[in-house]
């Protein structure tokens, strides 16, 4: 053998450039497919960052409903705490009016009293006494439950446990 080289074929030659060209197509591919991996890794990257941001959007919202709803609950709450309000109010001044009313019955009863010895009528000397705290109590009952049950008797309205008080005429 000699150590010159014999002139290439052409079938040799077409080797070489399919070769040639296989090796720039796969320099090319194994190119593509890092530019393929950064893209991906790009695209990845900002999707976690939207995920992340969706993740606070959504915790935000969620936040903002809770406080919506705090807020009504509130609004309602403090409605309803007024209303109980007034009516505490309306009922201290029922009470007050009732316990001036309470007290005035009382002297009707002394003049009543004092009225029917002339007249040699009856008298009764227990609304102040008995009927009057009975009757309390059992109107009461409910709201005081240390009180006990009552005769059904003081169960009535108190013009009809007052045997000496008359419904005016016409």
């Amino acid at each position: 053998m000699s150590s010159e080289r014999q002139p290439q074929s052409n079938a040799e030659k077409e080797v070489e450039v399919l070769d040639r060209e296989a090796r720039e197509a796969l320099d090319r591919l194994t190119d593509r497919r890092e530019e393929l991996r950064r893209e991906l890794r790009a695209t990845e990257l900002a999707a976690a960052r939207e995920e992340e941001r969706a993740d606070a959007e959504l915790k935000a919202a969620e936040e903002l409903h809770r406080q919506a709803v705090l807020e009504k609950a509130r609004r309602e709450y403090r409605k309803i705490a007024e209303e109980r309000y007034s009516l505490e109010v309306e009922i201290e001044e029922s009470l007050d009016k009732a316990l001036a009313g309470l007290s005035h019955l009382e002297k009707l009863e002394t003049e009543l009293n004092r009225a029917a010895q002339p007249a040699e009528l009856p008298t009764r000397h227990d609304l102040a006494l008995t009927t009057i705290p009975n009757w309390l109590r059992s109107r009461l009952h409910p709201y005081l439950p240390e009180v006990g049950e009552l005769h059904v008797t003081y169960r009535r309205s108190l013009f009809e446990l007052d045997g000496q008080s008359r419904k005016p005429e016409g």
